[in-house]
């Protein structure tokens, strides 16, 4: 495929129209204009199809891995939050500005699920070794390399929390800025009139979140799946980093088992409180979308207290720590809402019951004007209520 772009684009030069006259100058015809600018700028006629053996993404952001060899099943489906680049592969050959220079311009935008597109743009970058979107062929299985810079359409996706699926295409128009030449000094093959335009579309694909079942691990910050939890069953989730296990979630499920997205954020960007908390060591837990849970009582929920020293034990007074919930964009106090504990695994916990899990925040003490109350949904544990098996936090003068 490369060499036969390059060989047409050997043959078709552009050449400004500054350049001498020929004596007899054949002008396209509106429609052979139209068609021979999509293959100068989309390496395909007027009105054509780009297909999905053309963009390419991270192998994870895919659903399936695609077809592999004949037969195979192909991948149409991406997940939630992904990106997905479409190489231009015309433009190794265009030293400047592919989308909009003194030639042309191009335009790109959405056709079809506007909603679950973040943005659109074009961006110079490396092709890298990313599969196609169809299959787990590369770039690189077509006599490109890793190192080719190309110009490509950059689609950020937005991420949602549910396992629906949405159809992605978009439209590319290209615009002629001035007359371009097709062809040679020697040799004129015509002209593409000043104002011509082209249209292209992509073959659509599809974005959703893959369902898993329940009692799974999850990575912080991992996207683009939802949880299915087992029906009238003990459910088991945790959340982890690359050091420790950052958060435990307990529950039985209903008749329901209706699904919910797991992600779990510690990353303060565009956190609105983060200044509440600049002076200290805070600990953020973000559940994304705020997930009710589809379970017959109340889960429990742990969160892993981070002020530890080198001997496992707290470095910070149990009594000093704060644990506050954000409730309609306000910090509220919700440490009486559980207790600090010791696990029968030695792991220092904050635990709570909760029908619905939310962002939390761990300090060292109290931020700024914060409110103390009990949000809805959350309960203060009695003594006889113990979520968990763990060692209570005893004061110091029964220890």
């Amino acid at each position: 495929m490369k060499k036969l772009l390059g060989a047409f684009l050997a043959l078709a030069m552009i050449l400004s129209m500054g350049v001498t006259a020929f004596a007899e100058e054949k002008i396209y015809s509106p429609d052979e204009a139209s068609n021979r600018l999509a293959e100068l700028l989309f390496s395909s006629g007027e009105g054509c199809v780009i297909g999905l053996g053309n963009p390419i993404l991270d192998a994870a952001d895919k659903l399936e891995p695609g077809y592999q060899n004949p037969g195979d099943q192909r991948n149409d489906s991406v997940l939630s939050g992904s990106t997905v680049y479409y190489p231009i592969p015309g433009s190794e050959w265009f030293f400047f500005d592919w989308d909009d220079n003194k030639e042309w311009k191009v335009k790109a935008s959405v056709k079809d699920g506007a909603k679950y597109v973040k943005s659109v743009k074009f961006i110079e970058k490396r092709l890298g070794n990313m599969p196609c979107l169809d299959s787990s062929e590369t770039w690189m299985d077509r006599g490109w390399n890793e190192d080719d810079r190309l110009w490509m359409m950059e689609v950020k996706l937005k991420e949602f929390p549910t396992d629906d699926e949405y159809k992605i295409s978009f439209k590319l128009t290209g615009i002629a800025k001035q007359p371009i030449r097709i062809g040679t000094a020697e040799l004129l093959d015509g002209i593409i009139p000043a104002g011509t335009k082209c249209v292209n579309y992509t073959e659509p694909f599809w974005v959703t979140n893959r369902s898993v079942n329940a009692d799974a691990d999850f990575a912080a910050g991992h996207r683009g799946e939802v949880l299915k939890p087992a029906k009238n069953e003990d459910n088991s989730i945790t959340w982890e980093n690359n050091n420790h296990t950052l958060a435990w979630l307990d529950f039985s499920g209903d008749d329901d088992g209706k699904v919910f997205y797991p992600k779990m954020s510690t990353k303060w960007d565009d956190q609105e409180y983060a200044e509440k908390f600049a002076d200290q060591d805070a600990y953020l837990y973000d559940f994304l979308y705020n997930p009710k849970l589809a379970s017959t009582s109340r889960a429990a929920l742990k969160l892993r207290i981070p002020y530890l020293d080198e001997d496992g034990e707290l470095a910070v007074a149990p009594e000093e720590i704060v644990i506050y919930r954000t409730i309609d964009g306000e910090l509220v106090d919700i440490t009486a809402s559980g207790k600090i504990c010791e696990t029968e695994d030695g792991e220092w916990v904050f635990v709570m019951k909760t029908r619905e899990l939310g962002t939390y925040i761990i300090a060292q003490k109290p931020a700024e004007a914060v409110e103390t109350e009990e949000p809805a949904g959350e309960e203060t544990l009695s003594a006889e209520e113990d979520p968990v098996s763990a060692k209570p936090l005893l004061p110091s003068y029964m220890k």
